[in-house]
């Protein structure tokens, strides 16, 4: 009997360990993303990403500094303000 819940103990923390190794990874995953999204997408000039966040006015003035990629933006749909 003692060596089962000596086992059923060694289970029980081996399982609170990993647990808590989970909810530090998930942790970190939300810190990362919140962190990613909050100083480098404001920032960055690829504007097909779903995360940026660059305002339009923005994009329209770099967009009228390099008209290569304005006329493949307007061969895609792209409406200039």
């Amino acid at each position: 009997m003692r060596f089962t819940t000596f086992l059923l103990v060694i289970f029980y923390v081996f399982a609170i360990i990993l647990f808590g190794l989970v909810l530090s990874g998930i942790k970190s995953e939300i810190f990362f993303f919140y962190s990613l999204q909050k100083n480098l997408c404001p920032k960055c000039v690829i504007f097909s990403c779903p995360q940026n966040k660059v305002p339009k006015a923005i994009v329209d003035a770099y967009l009228e500094r390099n008209p290569v990629m304005k006329e493949a933006w307007i061969e895609d749909g792209y409406r200039f303000d």
